[in-house]
């Protein structure tokens, strides 16, 4: 058949995502508000599903990070100078389970809105 006009039907339960994120099987089809599950074992909340969130990377298509050497350890990557379109990550409530990880990212226009899009202020704490 043709996969565009059918419905998703991969949404599939996934055990070790429920009680720490919001993703198609468990989130009704809308947006949640912050912090109703469990956080990770940094104290950060919805950090997969609910919403994708916004990066400060121009999206650089199949390779995360620019560098030199494959084997080289990146500390601190920082993504294209410059581009189109941001990398977002995370993923948001209708993604299916298998693609809720911080590796999965995707790309939006810098102007984009949609209730799946979110960010999350950041700031460094000097010690």
């Amino acid at each position: 058949g043709d996969l565009h006009n059918e419905p998703l039907t991969a949404c599939n339960e996934q055990p070790a995502l429920e009680d720490i994120a919001w993703y198609c099987h468990n989130s009704g089809g809308e947006v949640h508000p912050v912090a109703q599950k469990q956080p990770t074992p940094w104290g950060l909340y919805d950090t997969l599903g609910n919403v994708q969130e916004w990066t400060d990377f121009y999206f650089s298509g199949g390779v995360p990070f620019r560098y030199e050497n494959s084997d080289t350890t990146i500390t601190d990557p920082i993504g294209p100078e410059s581009g189109s379109d941001m990398e977002t990550r995370g993923r948001f409530f209708t993604s299916t389970g298998c693609l809720l990880r911080p590796s999965s990212r995707i790309y939006a226009s810098t102007g984009e809105r949609c209730s799946q899009l979110g960010f999350r202020p950041v700031r460094t704490i000097l010690e």
